[in-house]
């Protein structure tokens, strides 16, 4: 009787560990395919900083090149002033 019960106790755990050796492709696959998401996932998180990152330097060159034109655009209307000053001043010697 005790060696009918090691055989049913050793052929109770072969055929456990056969269905895990069947199941071992499934999970790996599976552990693979979870791998390749993540790294999906991370890779798109990378790329959404890079464009927000771009974003904002683009941002601060407009902001700054705008700061440079409303300098421009101040010095066009003091030199527009100056000259409609010196017309009048010319005209006045005349």
């Amino acid at each position: 009787m005790k060696l009918y019960s090691d055989y049913e106790t050793g052929s109770i755990d072969s055929s456990r560990l056969r269905h895990l050796l069947k199941l071992l492709p499934i999970n790996i696959k599976n552990e693979i395919q979870g791998r390749k998401r993540n790294v999906l996932v991370l890779f798109l998180l990378i790329i959404i900083a890079a464009i927000k990152m771009a974003r904002e330097s683009n941002l601060s060159v407009i902001q700054q090149l705008q700061k440079e034109l409303d300098t421009y655009l101040q010095q066009i209307r003091e030199n527009t002033e100056q000259e409609t000053q010196f017309n009048t001043e010319i005209k006045a010697l005349q």
